[in-house]
């Protein structure tokens, strides 16, 4: 939450979800209070560019409350608005006219369940799974308490935050980083003024957001169905597009499985060069050759044969001949 407060950087956006009973509007509601108040706390999900627009443009942040199944369309709009950008239409129906709209803004979404389904969304998430409320208490009695410590909570949010910044540039460069790299300095960075580790705060985002992401891969019937025909061929698959797409066609026919492939391999080529990330997180490598014949190559990562050691001759080494080793892997 810390992060809300810096506007420069891009912030992934705040997944709050659980089951019925979890708080999770009253959770959002609290933080969009202590970051951007406003009489309009909360809103759904617009359908329309222009609604979109529009709740960005009104709010620093924006809190889109009880989401159910975010669409295409949707998911395009705020995975453009968490890292800012823009999205254009016509200005008037009757002319050719555009006119571009910016979207950018911190964000909240609230939901039962997988609300995001699509890899690229999901790597700007940052998800917090809110447990059952045992103890329930009535709303007045939840404000009152919430805002006879809000002060104080203000006034520890911004001591830690100004502490925080004394430790930037000690996580200028984190290996390994996962998406939105800034944001995870500056995480690092106020997790050390709280006198926390770090390296637990790196970890645990950075696993959280494995997490949805494999979520929607798994979801997504393509790569369900490339897991389960790679582990029918041993783990690897060599061919050009055309060829796979038949390949995939038959396999899906044999084991019975329904649903919609891409209609052509030219599709079904830019869906798997787009989704290459997404593959990686599944432990599929997915390569593609600029030959006369623009193979691809998909294999399981764990498929991969290792390479074997090689007894050669190296100049220079005092070894014996025997105790000499390198390894080939040309052929790798």
């Amino acid at each position: 939450m810390l992060c809300f407060y810096i506007p420069d950087i891009n912030t992934p956006i705040l997944l709050l979800s659980g089951s019925h009973s979890t708080s999770k509007t009253t959770t959002a509601r609290k933080i969009k209070s202590l970051v951007d108040p406003a009489v309009v706390d909360v809103i759904s999900v617009p359908s329309k560019e222009d609604d979109f627009a529009a709740a960005l443009s009104n709010n620093y942040l924006v809190v889109f409350d009880n989401s159910d199944k975010i669409n295409r369309k949707a998911s395009d709009l705020l995975a453009i608005a968490c890292t800012g950008g823009y999205t254009s239409k016509r200005m008037l129906y009757s002319d050719n006219n555009l006119v571009s709209i910016s979207l950018k803004a911190k964000m909240i979404i609230t939901g039962i369940g997988d609300i995001v389904s699509k890899p690229d969304l999901a790597e700007r998430c940052n998800p917090i799974y809110l447990v059952t409320i045992s103890d329930r208490k009535t709303e007045a009695m939840i404000w009152q308490e919430f805002n006879n410590i809000k002060p104080k909570l203000l006034g520890s949010i911004f001591n830690t935050i100004k502490t925080g910044l004394l430790y930037l540039n000690e996580f200028s460069h984190i290996e390994n980083a996962p998406r939105m790299a800034d944001f995870v300095q500056y995480g690092a960075a106020f997790t050390k003024a709280m006198g926390l580790d770090p390296q637990a705060f790196i970890t645990e985002y950075s696993n959280g957001n494995a997490e949805i992401v494999q979520g929607c891969n798994s979801s997504d019937t393509l790569f369900a169905l490339l897991l389960r025909f790679l582990g029918n061929r041993n783990g690897s698959w060599r061919g050009t597009a055309r060829n796979l797409l038949y390949d995939l066609e038959q396999y899906a026919k044999s084991a019975g499985i329904a649903f919609d492939l891409p209609l052509s391999e030219s599709s079904l080529s830019r869906k798997l060069n787009s989704e290459r990330n997404a593959l990686n997180s599944l432990g599929i490598l997915f390569e593609k050759h600029k030959g006369s014949k623009r193979e691809i190559i998909l294999s399981m990562a764990d498929s991969r044969p290792t390479p074997i050691p090689k007894r050669i001759k190296v100049e220079g080494s005092d070894l014996p001949f025997d105790e000499q080793f390198e390894l080939d892997t040309k052929e790798f």
